[in-house]
């Protein structure tokens, strides 16, 4: 038997823990190292004082346009090859891996072509001005010019974890973002031979660690590590390969995308408040995202497991992976939340030490302790219905929380209770988010005869194993 094969089949025999482990653990380093990147140059580009955070905070929704629609892609494709590996269909999954390469250098050679000649136009529709504005040309020029290096490392580790390789993208990840610990202060502050670029050095350090990346994922695939098999015809995209990426790949496109766009919306809601607010909210939102990283890699390494479960017909398995990856995800979570309760102090003044930035970030850092105890009832349930292949739900899932919920209260709750107002938006949307997803799930697993319980058997029968040997 070809040794790809042994590889997708334990998808649907081995026990849901150890897969879970194997997939999610993985794709969460990958996660919080990928999310690591922006984390170290939030730390040290803090000590460059408030505008500089201020200005990276508000950059930060262009990049995130851009990796909303590399994240889609990978998801998609990553759905689509599981879905393929578990019906057995070998050369199918080839196909899409091939096509998805293409696509993530489409996508980086746009994102350069559109927005470099647009960039001082962009930044003020963000919200930049004065030294902000200054700071965040410096940082978003060097990003921008090496976008295909970013579409590049950030989608093929989908690809990579999707055809049974997890491990290797997350060695991959780790590389890259020691690689970015490394250089950050050097180029930021000029250490030894090196020049002092300040927030441009973080932006260099970036583009460096992720080239490496790149240069290691193209290694996997032409050393003959991965098990897809490529031809040259397959790079060409095929309407009905883009069709099935991204009717499961959309969702999470608007999703992130859509709270991208809505973020431009906030951070000029956050302008009034002051540029310290807008600092404030960047570390609130980066941290936020760090710890959300393992949720959602707990996300990712669910799906390939409820779609080739779901291409083998085999419900029950379906059922149970939903069910250990919300148990979880919810234990990480209140983790977080606790953490964030306890020591608000400390954790901002990681970023930052002045008084006022520390007092007016305490408040907010406590509030979105609830939004980490909603994480994976947010996420999973998406994941769940682009698994099974069914896109609309997971789009409707996805959007309801950025334009359902949060785009009304954000311009209702600061005029009612000024910053506190900003602040209680995002608990309360996650909440409201949350319970959608799940009554939605709920509803169509029934309607499938899918069936959730909260314990299953350690062990499972011979009988449920031979239902998905490959024969």
């Amino acid at each position: 038997m070809p040794r790809h094969i042994h590889k997708s089949a334990i998808m649907g025999t081995d026990s849901i823990w150890r897969l879970l482990l194997r997939f999610s653990g993985p794709a969460t380093i990958a996660m919080i190292v990928g999310s690591s990147y922006t984390i170290v140059d939030t730390i040290w580009v803090g000590r460059l004082g408030t505008d500089a955070l201020a200005a990276i905070t508000l950059t930060h929704p262009l990049v995130m346009i851009l990796l909303s629609i590399v994240m889609g892609t990978g998801v998609g494709s990553a759905s689509l090859i599981a879905r393929r590996l578990g019906s057995g269909q070998y050369q199918e999954a080839s196909k899409v891996a091939s096509t998805t390469m293409t696509l993530l250098l489409i996508i980086g050679g746009l994102a350069t072509a559109i927005t470099l000649p647009y960039l001082t136009g962009l930044l003020n529709i963000l919200g930049a001005s004065g030294s902000v504005l200054s700071f965040g040309q410096d940082y978003l020029y060097i990003i921008l010019m090496f976008a295909v290096v970013e579409t590049f490392y950030m989608g093929m580790g989908h690809v990579v974890r999707a055809e049974g390789s997890p491990m290797y993208a997350s060695v991959v990840h780790i590389i890259g973002m020691l690689t970015n610990l490394v250089l950050d202060p050097i180029l930021i502050f000029g250490w030894g031979p090196f020049p002092e670029m300040g927030i441009a050095g973080a932006a260099t350090a970036t583009v460096i660690a992720r080239s490496i990346g790149a240069i290691l994922y193209i290694y996997f695939f032409v050393s003959g590590r991965s098990s897809a098999k490529f031809r040259l015809s397959n790079f060409i995209p095929r309407l009905k390969v883009l069709w099935e990426i991204y009717r499961v790949g959309l969702p999470s496109i608007l999703r992130f995308g859509g709270f991208s766009v809505l973020m431009i919306f906030i951070n000029r809601v956050a302008v009034g408040f002051g540029v310290t607010i807008v600092a404030v909210m960047g570390v609130i939102f980066r941290t936020n995202s760090f710890a959300r990283m393992p949720s959602l890699g707990i996300t990712e390494g669910a799906l390939p497991l409820i779609g080739y479960n779901y291409g083998a017909k085999n419900l029950n398995r379906v059922g149970e992976v939903f069910v250990k990856a919300m148990k979880a995800s919810f234990i990480w979570g209140l983790l977080c939340a606790l953490l964030a309760l306890i020591f608000p102090k400390q954790i901002l003044s990681v970023f930052n030490s002045e008084p006022q930035f520390v007092e007016q970030g305490i408040p907010a850092m406590r509030l979105f302790a609830i939004v980490y105890l909603t994480m994976g009832a947010r996420q999973i349930p998406s994941a769940f219905f682009q698994g099974i292949g069914k896109g609309l739900p997971a789009l409707i899932i996805g959007l309801a929380r950025e334009y359902l919920f949060i785009l009304p209260l954000i311009y209702i709750l600061p005029r009612l209770m000024e910053q506190m107002g900003l602040w209680i938006t995002f608990p309360v949307s996650d909440i409201l988010g949350a319970v959608l997803g799940l009554s939605w799930v709920l509803f169509e697993s029934r309607r499938m005869g899918i069936r959730f319980r909260f314990f299953y058997p350690s062990k499972r029968s011979a009988t449920e194993v031979n239902e998905v040997e490959p024969k």
